[in-house]
């Protein structure tokens, strides 16, 4: 979304250094790249960083794809249905990778949690009369 608003901003650019003022793309621009920061930096704080940056990363180009295609009318260059199904698989073990990064994850986290010793409150600390 991001890429499609700055393309908007730069085109506003092009007629004059203040040019962009009067349109509505700017503005949603900085409210949505300061969101993505905030929604950011909230996934990478649960943790689960491989399966946060890997998410992250994928939604990323996986997003900018479709709204390229969607809004901008860019083309995808699949020649053929084989290039295309190859497309759609690859989309797929993708997707299927970062879920099962996620909850392999999640288990190791678990299994960490389980094992973590008890802590027991020092009995010295208290002096005895």
């Amino acid at each position: 979304m991001n890429a499609v608003l700055t393309k908007a901003l730069v085109h506003y650019l092009g007629d004059g250094l203040f040019a962009w003022v009067p349109h509505w793309e700017p503005y949603v621009l900085v409210v949505s790249a300061l969101s993505g920061l905030v929604v950011a930096q909230s996934a990478l704080q649960t943790g689960a960083l491989g399966a946060s940056v890997g998410a992250i990363e994928t939604l990323t180009v996986l997003t900018g794809s479709l709204l390229g295609i969607a809004l901008l009318d860019e083309q995808v260059g699949a020649g053929g249905a084989l290039e295309a199904v190859v497309i759609a698989v690859a989309m797929v073990a993708i997707v299927t990778g970062i879920i099962g990064l996620a909850r392999a994850e999640e288990q190791l986290v678990g299994d960490r949690e389980d094992r973590a010793p008890v802590s027991r409150p020092d009995r010295r600390a208290s002096p005895r009369s």
